[in-house]
Order: C-alpha cells, then sequence, then structure tokens
C-alpha cells in the first residue's frame, strides 16, 4: 500500500474517532449528532454546545463574543485535521504559538497590574512623607516649647513667707497657667496629625509615632497637674499670711485698748492719790 492512502487512511481513522468523541459529550445536548466535522461545526452552534459540555458552563449567545478566541482556535484545530494519540492532542506549532501569546499576554496583564501598585504605593508614600513632614515639625515645636516652660517651671522655687514675694509668685503663677491654657491647641493639632497617620496608614509601622505623642502628652500633662498644685500651695500660703495678719491686727487692738486703760488709771491716781491708797487698802484688807 502506498504511503499517501495510509496517510489517507489514518487521517479518516482520527476523523472518525473525533467525530464520535464529540457525539458522546452531545448526547444531553439538544443538538443533532455530528456527521461532518467541518459543515456541522461550522455554525458554531454543536461548537458551542461542546464547548459549554467540556467546560462546564453555561455558554450562551450574550458571552458568546467573549469566548470567540475559543472558538475561532477550535475551528482552526478541525480545519487542521486534528492528530489524536491516546486521547490527548500533540501541541504543533499553531497551539505552541498561541499558548505563547496568552503567555505574553498574561505576563503584561501582570505587569500592568503590579505597575499600578507600584504608582498607588509611591503616592502613598508621598503623602505620608508629607504628613510625617508635618507631625515632625510640629512635634520639635513642641518639645522645644515644653523644654522651655519646664525649665521655668523650675525657677519658680519654693513657696515664699512674706506678703511681697507670695504677691510676685502669684502673678508669675497666674501667667504660666495662661500660657499653658493658649498652647492647648497645638497639642489637639498634634495629635490629630498623629490619629491621621495612624487611620490612614494602618498597614504601616506607627508604633514611635504613638510613643513620641504619648511622651508629648504627658509632658503637658505633668505641667498642667504642676500648676495646679502649685497654685493651692500659694492658695494656701496667701490664706495662711492673711489669718496671721488678722490675729496680729486683733492682737494689736487689744494692746492699744489696754495701754489706753493704763493710761486713764494713771491720769486719775495723779489727780487723786489718797483715793488710790485707800483703794489699795481695801483691795488688801482681810474679810
Amino acid at each position: 500500500m502506498e504511503p499517501g492512502i495510509l496517510i489517507d487512511e489514518r487521517q479518516h481513522i482520527q476523523k472518525k474517532t473525533f467525530t464520535k468523541w464529540i457525539n458522546s459529550h452531545l448526547i444531553d445536548t439538544q443538538c443533532t449528532p455530528v456527521k461532518d466535522l467541518f459543515l456541522d461545526l461550522r455554525d458554531g452552534h454543536r461548537l458551542l454546545a461542546l464547548l459549554s459540555t467540556l467546560t462546564q458552563t453555561n455558554l450562551t449567545k450574550n458571552n458568546l463574543i467573549a469566548h470567540a478566541d475559543s472558538i475561532e482556535l477550535s475551528l482552526t484545530e478541525l480545519r487542521n485535521g486534528p492528530r489524536i494519540s491516546n486521547g490527548k492532542e500533540r501541541p504543533d506549532a499553531s497551539s505552541t504559538s498561541t499558548m505563547s501569546s496568552r503567555s505574553v499576554t498574561r505576563l503584561r496583564e501582570h505587569w500592568d497590574e503590579t505597575s499600578q501598585c507600584v504608582l498607588q504605593r509611591a503616592a502613598q508614600l508621598k503623602n505620608m512623607l508629607s504628613d510625617s513632614q508635618r507631625f515632625e515639625a510640629k512635634r520639635l515645636e513642641l518639645e522645644k516649647w515644653l523644654a522651655r516652660m519646664e525649665q521655668r517651671a523650675e525657677r519658680m522655687g519654693t513657696i515664699a513667707t512674706t506678703a511681697d514675694i507670695l504677691e510676685a509668685q502669684q502673678k508669675e503663677q497666674k501667667s504660666f497657667h495662661a500660657e499653658l491654657h493658649q498652647n492647648k491647641q497645638h497639642f489637639d493639632i498634634f495629635n490629630e496629625l498623629t490619629q491621621k497617620l495612624i487611620a490612614v496608614y494602618p498597614n504601616d509601622d506607627t508604633t514611635r509615632i504613638k510613643k513620641m505623642t504619648e511622651v508629648i502628652n504627658q509632658r503637658y500633662a505633668n505641667l498642667n497637674s504642676g500648676v495646679i498644685n502649685r497654685g493651692k500651695q500659694l492658695h494656701a500660703a496667701v490664706h495662711s499670711l492673711q489669718s496671721f495678719d488678722r490675729a496680729m491686727d486683733q492682737f494689736l487692738a487689744f494692746l492699744s485698748e489696754t495701754e489706753t486703760l493704763c493710761e486713764n488709771a494713771e491720769s486719775d491716781i495723779e489727780r487723786n492719790p489718797l483715793m488710790f491708797k485707800v483703794s489699795v487698802q481695801l483691795h488688801h484688807s482681810p474679810t
């Protein structure tokens, strides 16, 4: 038998086997069996039904366009006469080219997705840098102010015991407390910056930012509690000094009254010494 006849016979057997395989998958569909691979599958209706069965998906007319590449590839393979061996299709140059094309497409899609993620992350880092710079600038500003106020608090010294120094200390106390209150808004802004960094960038490590914010707030709280305690001490010292002054005034008034009585008695004695002697004798005589 000539080689050409053997090839034609082999192809005929392959087509017949492939047709039988297709019809076995079309049994559960409403399509009529395939007799001629090229004529019956050319309209795409039975081919679409076959693909639906093989992929276990409902390929309707609505998503026909989405699967056009798969249908076109199937028709191309059928026109070229698929070679079947052990139930598996042998890859040829066309399928290899298609696989390479799909690999390049997937690689391009992955690259585009990665590039988009990198651009988004770059924009996020740029915004984070801006927010971090604002945070750092405000932190340095508050630390400088806190250091100055802490030194000022140390220079206030102990509570005085004299009225003039106590008065000066009270004025310093009011000025110090007023400055603390006026700068509270800067600490509110600083805390808002901290909360923004924590909320907007939850996937980044913000432990250091939280720690620095806690230290700043604690130093401000210490100044507040210190000025309140000192204010109470000044109030107690002033109250004590005022109480002493009132007691001293009362004592001086008593001395003045006693001195007046003594002066009056002395005048009476000088005017009538005999009466004073009689009064003394009566006072010392036995009853």
